[in-house]
Formats: structure tokens, C-alpha cells, sequence
């Protein structure tokens, strides 16, 4: 027991400062919100939230018939965030991925904001709201966009990126119990 618990610790020391901090090194976690069309029933959402539960990385899912959004906690070093939206169309919806931004004023701020998310590889289709102070980002099927590439392209067009639950309330979405994945033909596809 002594030998294996010394090798234990001369093996997190052997790397000094560099080794303890991978060892304890929390993952970098982010929380988005997918606006989810094509539900049409809770049974739709339970569907939606277990397959998101099973794409690595992901800590938490919680989907909202309700609200029709998908609520997720991922860790961005495993999961890009285009692939999450890769999910949701596999599972036969579609997703456009929630980004509230601060700082646009004028009427030319959105074009900015959209132009400057436009340039991420593997971003489809952005569309801006000044009123709503958000923006809705489509994803193509191929590319690897990140919640981290999302963010510095809309810093760099000189406005402010909060990637979290940005409509509705989340309350009802919580409440869902994740179950295993089942095909969309015992629900109410048609």
C-alpha cells in the first residue's frame, strides 16, 4: 500500500505545478441555448434532450417542449458547439443557437454583428436582433464552430457576448428527466 501510494504522489510531483494542474484543472463549461423548431410534444423533447445527454462532453440537457428550446452544459474542449446543432437536425429538428449580445444601439449594429458571425467557419446563417439583443446562429453540416470562436468574432465587431439560457424560462425545462433515446416513429412523427 505504501509503495503504490508513494508512486501515486511521485508520479503528480514528478511534473511539478504541471501535473497538479491537469490533475485538478476544472474543464472549461459553457451553457447555451438552442431555439429547437419542429417538437410537437413533450414525448418529442425527451427524445431531443436524452440524445443530446449522450454526445460527449455534455454535462447537462434540457429540453422545453414548452418553450421550445434546448438548455445545455457542455465542456467546450470536447464538444464544438456545431455539434450539438448536428444532433438536434440528426434527431429531425431544427436548432439555431442562442447568443444574447450587448452593446448594439443603432440600426447598423446587427449588420455588424451578423457579418462578423457569418465569418466562423462552419456558421451557416446568423440573424441579429436589435429589439430582442440577440442573435440566432445556424450551423452548416460540416465545420467546427465553437462557443469560443462565436464569442471572439463578436468581441472583435466591438460588442459584448453572454452564451447562456437567453429565452424563456428555464424552469420548466429542468424538470425533464433524461430517458433513453427511442426513434422519432413512436412518437408522433408523421
Amino acid at each position: 500500500m505504501k509503495v503504490v501510494l508513494s508512486w501515486v504522489l511521485g508520479l503528480a510531483l514528478v511534473g511539478g505545478v504541471a501535473a497538479r494542474s491537469k490533475l485538478w484543472a476544472k474543464p472549461n463549461l459553457s451553457k447555451v441555448t438552442f431555439e429547437v423548431k419542429g417538437m410537437t410534444c413533450d414525448s418529442c423533447a425527451k427524445g431531443l434532450q436524452a440524445s443530446l445527454a449522450k454526445v460527449k462532453g455534455v454535462k447537462t440537457a434540457a429540453v422545453s417542449f414548452k418553450d421550445k428550446q434546448a438548455v445545455i452544459q457542455l465542456n467546450e474542449a470536447q464538444t464544438p458547439v456545431q455539434q450539438l446543432a448536428s444532433e438536434i437536425t440528426q434527431q429531425g429538428y431544427t436548432g439555431s443557437l442562442i447568443v444574447r449580445i450587448k452593446g448594439m444601439t443603432c440600426s447598423a449594429c446587427p449588420e455588424k454583428v451578423k457579418t462578423a458571425l457569418e465569418k466562423v467557419t462552419g456558421v451557416s446563417k446568423a440573424e441579429v436582433s436589435l429589439k430582442e439583443n440577440l442573435a440566432r446562429v445556424s450551423f452548416a453540416k460540416k465545420g467546427s464552430a465553437t462557443v469560443a470562436q462565436l464569442k471572439s468574432a463578436v468581441e472583435k465587431a466591438g460588442y459584448k457576448v453572454a452564451v447562456e439560457p437567453a429565452i424563456a424560462n428555464t424552469a420548466s425545462a429542468s424538470s425533464y428527466h433524461v430517458t433513453p433515446s427511442r426513434s422519432r416513429e413512436g412518437c408522433c412523427a408523421g
